[in-house]
């Protein structure tokens, strides 16, 4: 998918869309469930504690942060395909902020030499609670921070 530059309105949409996926992140940190996405009724919770019923949940999460690389260049008014977004993306940001990014991205990139496909079930494999490791939720702070700061410079 081609991200185009877009006219006033969209860019006040794009920002808007990125600041309540901030908004719904730092909300997970602070209550320690994100509270969108349920599965059979039970959301992600902080550090693992649903393991067993939380990979459906834990990649919308993941997800959410795989967009922000090209909602942000999309802000920006970059032309951008999602797939090169983050290539394009990362000289925006410190590596701070850019290692939590790249660690989803070690995920998404290792899952086929972990899994099979279909993965059946919704448990939240070892594998990638060691390499996502606790406080998922409040692990990005840094690179939210930074991309608050994007938007905020756009008016």
């Amino acid at each position: 998918m081609l991200f185009r530059s877009s006219p006033r309105h969209a860019t006040v949409e794009i920002k808007r869309g990125i600041l309540n996926t901030i908004k719904l992140v730092r909300d997970a940190g602070r209550t320690g469930i994100l509270s969108h996405h349920s599965y059979h009724g039970e959301y992600l919770r902080e550090n693992y504690s649903n393991a067993d019923n939380a990979m459906y949940q834990i990649k919308y999460y993941l997800g959410l942060f795989s967009l922000l690389p090209s909602r942000i260049l999309e802000l920006l008014g970059h032309e951008c395909y999602k797939g090169d977004s983050f290539s394009q993306a990362k000289s925006l940001f410190s590596s701070a902020a850019w290692r939590f990014i790249e660690n989803i991205s070690n995920i998404r990139e290792n899952w086929e030499k972990h899994e099979e496909h279909p993965y059946i079930g919704n448990k939240v494999p070892r594998w990638l609670q060691q390499q996502l490791g606790l406080d998922y939720f409040l692990t990005p702070n840094i690179f939210l921070d930074e991309v608050e700061k994007i938007c905020m410079g756009i008016e």
